[in-house]
């Protein structure tokens, strides 16, 4: 389970996301893995202008994700990831401030940072996401935004 914080273009991020690992890695290198994952996640936007502010977009997401993780032999363990995905908006408008086009929107996102603890269960990390719908609706403004995350794996 992960918890993210962002801020992007007059908006406010908060999400939190279910991520389905797969078992096995894709494949092992000398001391670093390739995994594959699934990340479920629902986001509210907020809105921090002056003409925004209380205002609110929400969105359901799903991710598919490629990640570079150093292997569970040292205590701190980097991570690097990259993702593609799509998302659904509760409206067409980002908090009142960023303008989509359409609720159907494509997301990329970008994550870097370490696991830790006894078994690897906790996890701190920076990100990068963009959502746009890819020119199938005007206007397409899209929503680029940065932020952090920390996580908490139950296995």
């Amino acid at each position: 389970m992960r918890l993210d914080v962002g801020y992007g273009q007059g908006v406010e991020l908060y999400a939190i996301a279910l991520q389905l690992d797969r078992s096995s890695p894709v494949h092992r290198y000398d001391i670093w893995t390739l995994t594959t994952h699934v990340d479920f996640g629902i986001s509210d936007f907020e809105g921090q202008h002056s003409d925004s502010h209380g205002k609110s977009t929400r969105a359901l997401s799903a991710v598919g994700k490629l990640r570079w993780q150093r292997e569970a032999a040292t205590a701190l363990r980097p991570f690097f990831e990259v993702g593609l995905g799509l998302g659904g908006f509760s409206q067409t408008t980002i908090a009142g401030v960023r303008h989509l086009g359409g609720g159907f929107e494509f997301t990329e996102v970008l994550r870097s940072g370490v696991r830790f603890g006894q078994r690897g269960q906790f996890e701190v990390a920076l990100l990068g996401q963009h959502f746009s719908n890819a020119g199938l609706n005007r206007p397409n403004e899209g929503i680029t935004y940065a932020g952090a995350s920390i996580a908490w794996y139950f296995r």
